[in-house]
This record gives structure tokens, sequence and C-alpha cells, in this order.
């Protein structure tokens, strides 16, 4: 089989290695900016939605599956690659959180938690939760995907494809790229590509780089406006804004001191002159929270990998298998 798959971000990369996991080898990646740039190098990392428990099943059931095959998943890339994506099992603090729900949530797929209540609101502790350096587990993928012979084509913008059932290429109206499959993993762009309002969109998050000057393991921290991402490296991520409807992905003064106040708020080291970077991203927001994972619904050989909003990294692998399946399934039928 050969595939084509719009977008390089952490849903184009992942069903390129779930392909090739599958034995496809005549895969080629596109994108009309460089190579993994976009949304998935700016997210923070986090291997969890904010609070689970609050999200639709079908995220809980994806999470939980990516979950446990976290441990295995970033070792592979890592061994493969030879670039470490700084995968860690740090801990994960929420506070306030709705206790019962979220201590009945963990108890049913055992997850462990502790409760502490030293504080005016009760924190949710979770030991085994984890993060991941995003922009370096995206450069181990591309790593690992050109060395299994992956094509990658950046600074092409694919025309949206013909009102017909099935499609033979995509073209960026000067070359076409044939295949018998396609995968969009298009992000907050999937709208404007396919004309379909009810289709991802982007919403505006921005993020502030600190130097806490504080090396080591520390856990990562969510409150009720922002949360915290401490690297082993001393620096700390705060993100993040949630701006829908607009495509500026540049950061603003405004929202970059609120998020600054916010974080001192909880951590008063990280003061506006320990500031080292800001940048921002276009996530690609699903109204209903669901992503959009298994073959469009007119086109018989476009997939819609996509839609996964602040949640790219935390529901694969689980859900570029999925996507997988079903490619398999009806390329079978």
């Amino acid at each position: 089989m050969k595939v084509v798959i719009i977008g390089s971000g952490i849903a184009g990369l992942s069903a390129a290695w779930e392909l090739g996991n599958r034995g496809v080898r005549d895969i080629t990646v596109l994108d009309q900016y460089p190579l993994a740039t976009r949304a998935s190098w700016a997210g923070g990392g986090i291997l969890s939605p904010i609070c689970p428990w609050d999200y639709p099943e079908p995220v809980q059931r994806l999470f939980l599956d990516s979950y446990r095959q976290y441990d295995d998943f970033f070792a592979r890339i890592q061994h493969e690659s030879g670039i470490d994506p700084e995968y860690l099992r740090c801990g994960l603090r929420i506070q306030p959180v709705v206790l019962e729900k979220a201590r009945s949530w963990c108890s049913r797929h055992g997850i462990r938690h502790e409760i502490s209540a030293t504080g005016k609101t009760p924190e949710l502790f979770l030991p085994d939760f984890a993060q991941v350096r995003n922009p370096r587990l995206l450069k181990a993928m591309l790593s690992l995907l050109r060395q299994r012979g992956v094509r990658f084509v950046s600074g092409v913008r694919i025309q949206p494809p013909p009102q017909e059932h099935r499609l033979t290429y995509v073209t960026d109206g000067q070359q076409r790229w044939h295949a018998d499959a396609f995968v969009a993993a298009t992000g907050a762009w999937t709208a404007r590509w396919l004309g379909d309002s009810r289709l991802p969109t982007p919403v505006k998050g921005q993020m502030v780089l600190f130097d806490s000057g504080k090396s080591g393991v520390r856990p990562m921290r969510i409150a009720e406006r922002i949360y915290l991402v401490p690297r082993q490296d001393g620096k700390v991520l705060a993100g993040s804004t949630l701006e829908p409807g607009t495509w500026d992905s540049l950061p603003k003064q405004q929202a970059i001191e609120t998020l600054i106040a916010e974080a001192a708020a909880l951590d008063s080291t990280l003061t506006p002159d320990r500031v080292v970077a800001t940048w921002a991203g276009l996530r690609p927001y699903q109204p209903d929270g669901i992503p959009l994972v298994g073959r469009h619904e007119r086109i018989s050989n476009l997939y819609l990998h996509c839609g996964h909003y602040r949640n790219g990294f935390n529901l694969n692998p689980a859900s570029c298998q999925r996507l997988v399946d079903a490619m398999e399934l009806e390329q079978s039928d």
C-alpha cells in the first residue's frame, strides 16, 4: 500500500510510525510549513488530558490505552532514533479537584493516587504520570522515520481535494503525489482544507518558559487557569491561554503577562526576570472534544487523524493504532 500523509505534527508522524510498524514501506509526508514546527512543537508535553475524568469516554479510552504503552513506546523511539525524548515519570499535582470524581476514576482504572488536604483546598497527586519534551520527541520521530525510508516534503500547500468519492492524488498545483490511501493529519487547518466547518478549527495557546535555576525531577502542576511543567534542566514551562477563532500564532504581551503572574502565584521563584522565551501555537479544536480517527464520510480512501486539541501527545500511541486498524480493515474489504 502507498500512503500520503498531509501534516508533519505528532498526528502525522505517529501515523507514519504505526503504518511502518504494520509493514507499509511507501510513505510520503507533506507539510506546508517546515517539518514539525507548529502546534505539536509548541505544546507543554504533559502526558495526560487536563483532569482526564472530565473528558468524554472515547478520549478516556484512548488515553488509558496509551498510558499503558508509554514506557515501551518512548523506549522504542529512543532506541531506534538514538535521541532521548526526555520521557519522565515525574508525577502530576492537580488543585483544585473534585475529589470523589477523581478518586473514583483513579480507583476504577488502577491509577495510583494520593490525596493531600494540608492546604485550603485538597490536592490530588498522580505519582506515575509523565511528561515528554515535545521538540525532542518530534526530532526523534523524524530521524527514525527517515531511517525507515519515509519521504518528507515541506513548503507545499496542498489544494483542497476534489468533490469526488475517491482520491488518486493530491497536488499543490505544480506537483502531484499519487497514493492508494491518504491521511489528513492537518490539525487546526482541517476545516479550512476540507471546506467543512464541523471539522477542527484553531484555538490559540500561548506559553512562557522560565529558567528556575533548580535542576532535578519535580512534579508537574495543574491549577485552575495554568499548568507548570518543570524540566530536568531547571527550565519550567507555563501554559496556556485558550483563544478560539484566530489564526494569529504570535505571543501577545498582555496574555504573556497574565501567564507570568499566574505562574508566580504557584511558584514565587518564577519572576519576570527569569523568563527566557515565549511562543504560541494553534491547537486543533473539535467541538465535542473527541478526535477524528478513521475514514472520511465522503472520500473512501481519505482518513482523518486530527482534532486531538490539547491531547495529541498523550493520546498516542493508541490513536495512531486505531487509525491504522481502520485503514487495514477497509483496505482488505
